[in-house]
């Protein structure tokens, strides 16, 4: 991962929160479940080395910060950021509020389509953490930074992190913020061209959750959606030969061996049954979960 690019921790927050405007705070993380074919490989090789470094991306040195985020340096020289999953800000009975070290403090005031609320800490060994709020209590979005005091081509001198935003693209108080604050090196989150396909907007997203089809099944993006809102039963992909669609997430479990690997023992099963299998193909669909549009290639 680039020195710019967003962590996306994985995780599930319960459906329940996501309700009411985001009217409340999100609660505690669960781990995401899910085992792609690439995963095995890596438990694989992890199992067979009998060490940590699996792939070449693992802890090599981390800290934690006052915060409770996890700052790490992995063996291929890269720094990320694996999020504590807790709310920094959040909206109750209409205010905006900003968690600072523990206590709430209530920013609505500071916060409008144009107005932005910045909060900043620099930390004993000189990083500097950067919380940036606005928006309306209907339209709240918040972003954070870390600033480290070295830079190398290798680490990079700063990681970001959305864990809330709404149309962040195009929020008037975002580009003032990245102007008034220099953060121009933020990377853009403008909704892509779908074509013709139906693809929920990150507004839709917090306001309604995944849209269903007639089949009763959700659909949308995965990634860090997820985090907010679970896994959909369709999930956004790209298909071998360039067409865009959803792939069923049973169908991808079923062909990727989730669940299946519990041991080195049946890793090394399910490696050999692979090889021997050699790459499979599942549907990628329209929204509709039964258009056929393209295929997706496991293994």
């Amino acid at each position: 991962m680039s020195a710019e690019a967003i962590f996306e921790a994985l995780g599930e927050l319960d459906e329940g929160l996501i309700r009411e405007g985001r009217e409340i705070p999100r609660g505690n993380r669960r781990p995401r479940k899910m085992l792609l074919l690439a995963a095995v490989v890596a438990l694989l090789a992890a199992l067979l080395a009998a060490s940590a470094f699996a792939l070449g991306i693992v802890p090599f040195s981390h800290y934690r910060t006052a915060r409770g985020d996890e700052i790490f340096t992995t063996s291929d020289g890269q720094r990320n950021l694996r999020s504590t999953g807790e709310e920094t800000c959040f909206v109750r009975d209409g205010r905006i509020y900003i968690v600072l070290d523990g206590e709430e403090k209530d920013i609505t005031k500071k916060c409008s389509e144009k107005k932005y609320y910045a909060w900043e800490h620099t930390y004993e060994d000189g990083t500097r953490l950067l919380i940036v709020a606005g928006g309306t209590p209907e339209r709240m979005g918040y972003f954070y930074v870390y600033f480290f005091p070295e830079w190398s081509s290798h680490t990079g001198e700063r990681i970001c992190d959305f864990p809330c935003f709404y149309d962040y693209g195009s929020a008037p108080w975002v580009a003032r913020a990245k102007e008034e604050l220099g953060l121009d090196f933020l990377p853009s989150l403008e909704p892509a061209d779908h074509g013709d396909l139906i693809v929920p907007t990150v507004a839709e997203l917090i306001e309604h959750g995944y849209p269903v089809n007639a089949r009763g099944e959700t659909y949308g993006p995965g990634g860090q959606y997820v985090d907010w809102l679970g896994q959909p039963d369709l999930e956004l992909a790209m298909g071998k030969n360039g067409a865009e669609g959803y792939i069923r997430y049973a169908e991808l479990q079923e062909a990727s061996g989730a669940g299946r690997v519990h041991s080195a023992e049946e890793a090394l099963a399910w490696n050999e049954y692979v090889r021997q299998r050699g790459p499979v193909e599942i549907p990628v669909y329209r929204e509709d979960g039964e258009t056929v549009v393209d295929w997706f290639v496991i293994g």
